[in-house]
């Protein structure tokens, strides 16, 4: 499941699935899901997921698995967003519209935003490790695919000309220049 809604949890911890841990936690971070603020939180870097559980009601928070996440990058820019926060972009399906046509679906935008900005780098490399944990799937079958791996890409070998070893064959080379 790609986002869930209302984790499961233990008080200020989620209930963790199959071979998860917690790598970071974050507590008194704000979330912003297209900048509505969703309320302030505790913020877990998982092995798995990154998890928001909201500190003002125990009936809200997030779950995200990394692979859904497209982008993610410390927004330090205060006329892009008024608070220093962790971004992340999310993944979404293109939707059809009545003629068949494709449309982009709006891209979800979250916004994590600690009370102490200062932990933002340190939270931003906990992400970035997890996230490289839990590859996308579907860019591994692209990668795959494009890969050529039956070989009919592969062209002729490469002709390098070598030269002799004869330390003869410049000797004359120093005569031309005394003459200048």
């Amino acid at each position: 499941m790609p986002v869930e809604r209302l984790p499961e949890r233990d008080g200020d911890l989620p209930v963790l699935i199959t071979d998860e841990t917690i790598h970071f936690t974050l507590p008194q971070t704000k979330l912003y899901i297209d900048n509505h603020l969703e309320g302030q939180g505790i913020f877990h870097v998982t092995t798995k997921r990154a998890i928001w559980l909201s500190s003002d009601a125990s009936t809200v928070g997030y779950a995200i698995d990394y692979p859904f996440i497209t982008v993610h990058a410390i927004l330090r820019d205060k006329s892009s967003f008024p608070e220093q926060c962790l971004y992340c972009q999310l993944r979404t399906e293109d939707l059809v519209d009545e003629d068949g046509e494709e449309e982009e679906a709006p891209l979800p935008e979250l916004h994590f935003a600690p009370a102490d900005p200062s932990r933002l780098q340190e939270l931003f490399v906990a992400f970035s490790q997890m996230s490289a944990l839990n590859p996308d799937p579907a860019d591994e079958q692209a990668d795959e695919s494009s890969s050529g791996s039956d070989g009919s890409d592969i062209g002729e070998p490469c002709r390098v000309w070598v030269a002799d070893d004869n330390d003869a064959a410049m000797e004359d080379v120093e005569d031309d220049d005394e003459m200048l």
